[in-house]
């Protein structure tokens, strides 16, 4: 027999801020990125590009060799001829604003080949099954936990992201395949709870398909 949590109202909204926030924090990180690249460009092109002064230095002028003076106190006189200041200092563009597409189009593919190794053998006692405390935590602290959390968050959920991402295989029914995709969430979700939870924070403990199944 199947059986569904419900959450009230209040919960569900919590759980709705709560998913806001980490969608909120990913966005920042990319921003803090952002303002990073472009202040190292800009140093950068400074000290590149910027000419080098002498101070306290004149060129002697060719029509007043022996008159040429310079002020220190007021740092005037005559400016060295070979060295132009330029008007404008380049500044190289900024980095490239993010495709956010982009980020949850590459979380997409990470979370598929996470999938394909953590679904081996699932469910099946007296197989070789693989470490997926090691998989969770690798997620985590891996470069695409990132990507992955942005592509969840687009699809409403970790049920949702698994269901796009699950087709049916050789035989199999839709209700088998709506069945392997709970059996992945709910895994994920009870071993992300202490190794990543923040996808763990975004498992739907409610039916996903109930709507669907009516229509």
């Amino acid at each position: 027999m199947k059986s569904t949590i419900e959450y009230t109202e209040a919960e569900f909204i919590a759980l709705t801020t709560l998913a806001e926030k980490i969608t909120d924090r990913f966005f920042r990180l990319i921003e803090a990125e952002q303002a990073r690249e472009h202040t190292r460009a800009s140093v950068d092109d400074t000290l590149v590009t910027a000419p080098a002064t002498r101070v306290g230095v004149s060129e002697p002028s060719p029509d007043n060799d022996d008159k040429h003076e310079f002020d220190f106190k007021s740092n005037t006189g005559t400016k060295p001829t070979d060295l132009p200041i330029p008007t404008d200092t380049p500044i190289k563009p900024s980095a490239s604003k993010v495709d956010l597409d982009s980020v949850a189009a590459r979380g997409h593919q990470e979370l598929a080949a996470f999938i394909e190794a953590w679904a081996k053998n699932l469910g099946v006692e007296g197989t070789e099954q693989p470490d997926r405390v090691e998989m969770m935590r690798g997620l985590s602290n891996g470069p695409s936990a990132g990507a992955v959390l942005m592509y969840l968050s687009n699809k409403g959920g970790l049920l949702h992201g698994i269901d796009a991402i699950i087709n049916l295989e050789g035989g199999e029914t839709e209700a088998q395949r709506r069945t392997r995709v709970n059996l992945i969430g709910s895994t994920m979700c009870q071993i992300g709870s202490i190794f990543f939870p923040d996808i763990a924070q975004m498992y739907e403990h409610v039916d996903i398909y109930r709507k669907r199944s009516k229509a």
